[in-house]
């Protein structure tokens, strides 16, 4: 009797396990991750990223400066389900902005800031 509740219970959690493992890769793959690489002069001290048709910008997400020469990993824990296109919105420390506005999120990897320009890969 004893033994039969164990194999039981193992083989219930062992179900369990899988579901979670097959819930797990789909959640990550709706993540909109991606990268800026700061190429500029300067240091990009703000970012904002909002859906291209969001009433405004929401929270500032980076938690440090992002200085010349290093890249930056930004994270969608909670993407807008289906969503692609988003506009950017960054200023430096110099207070100068800059903007990309309609970027397919889903098919960019890195965000390249240089000075006179923002391009993507």
């Amino acid at each position: 009797m004893h033994q039969r509740f164990v194999q039981r219970l193992l083989a219930f959690a062992l179900v369990g396990l899988l579901s979670i493992g097959a819930a797990v890769p789909a959640f990550a793959q709706d993540q909109r991750d991606f990268q800026i690489l700061n190429n500029s002069s300067g240091p990009i001290v703000n970012a904002w990223i909002a859906p291209s048709d969001a009433a405004d910008w929401g929270p500032q997400v980076l938690s440090a400066p992002i200085e010349p020469g290093e890249t930056r990993g930004i994270v969608f824990l909670y993407p807008a389900p289906g969503v692609c296109s988003y506009d950017i919105h960054l200023t430096y420390a110099d207070e100068r902005p800059d903007q990309l506005n309609g970027l397919d999120i889903c098919a960019v990897n890195v965000i390249t800031v240089n000075d006179n320009s923002i391009g993507f890969e």
